[in-house]
């Protein structure tokens, strides 16, 4: 009897482990797969308007798929306008990035001190309101396995890299920056790849 009461108890102490360690590792699947970053001044416009202490990306990466749900929010910003937004990807030169064609050919380029190797991608446009605020999502769908250092991107304007049009290619915001150095570092899994 005394043999069973020692097994008991050494299921409850390892139970109560498992209960505290089960919320850590979903917090840290979370972290790994989501960001709520703040934005900070951009690479070439230091300073455009922005309240800095509202305005975000946020971004989701559902795990085990190819998909990324990102949300431009900009408040505070310069009112009436519109800026194009997108993600700055490094070291790597993807042709695609999901469902987003590159259109302005990887390079080396250096900014705020920094060399690094960069392509950007052009997802879409926020145009802000009457008080300068507005927001935009995007779905990448179907993006290439790998882990890709980002930074999510602000412009000056519209027309960027596009076949359409030139202009307003100036970086005014990024997330999480500085250039090259501060990136969120997201990986999509193979298809015969998991993710814990």
């Amino acid at each position: 009897m005394e043999y069973k009461s020692k097994y008991r108890k050494l299921y409850v102490v390892v139970g109560l482990i498992l209960a505290a360690i089960n919320p850590v590792a979903i917090a840290d699947h979370v972290h790994r797969n989501s960001g709520h970053q703040k934005w900070r001044a951009g690479w070439d416009i230091f300073d455009e308007q922005l309240d800095y202490n509202t305005g975000e990306v946020t971004w989701k990466h559902s795990p085990g798929r190819s998909l990324l749900i990102i949300t431009y929010t900009l408040r505070g910003a310069t009112p009436n306008r519109q800026y194009q937004v997108g993600v700055h990807i490094f070291d790597i030169c993807p042709t695609t990035f999901g469902q987003f064609p590159s259109l302005d050919g990887c390079a080396a380029i250096t900014r705020e001190g920094v060399t690094r190797v960069v392509e950007g991608i052009e997802l879409g446009v926020v145009t802000t309101d009457s008080d300068g605020n507005g927001s935009f999502t995007v779905s990448v769908n179907g993006i290439e396995p790998g882990t890709y250092q980002i930074i999510f991107d602000v412009r000056a304007g519209v027309g960027c890299n596009l076949p359409v049009g030139c202009g307003g290619c100036a970086v005014v915001f990024q997330s999480p920056g500085p250039f090259g150095v501060g990136t969120s570092k997201i990986t999509f899994p193979g298809s015969s790849e998991s993710e814990d």
